[in-house]
């Protein structure tokens, strides 16, 4: 798995890439196979207001 838990934003089964050189977070769900991509967000958005829905999702 790659990318950090972010608990405040998404719960712990999502995962949070960053793209370097570019102002955009990957969330993803590690479990699945492929990885299931969740969101492709810009950096400076409010992630609690783009993500509140994940906490509602189900695997």
């Amino acid at each position: 798995m790659i990318g950090p838990v972010r608990t405040e934003f998404a719960p712990e089964r999502f995962r949070f890439f960053v793209l370097r050189r570019f102002p955009y977070l990957l969330v993803y769900e590690p479990g699945q196979n492929p990885p299931r991509i969740l969101r492709v967000v810009h950096a400076s958005q409010d992630l609690a207001v783009l993500l509140a829905d994940l906490s509602g999702e189900s695997s």
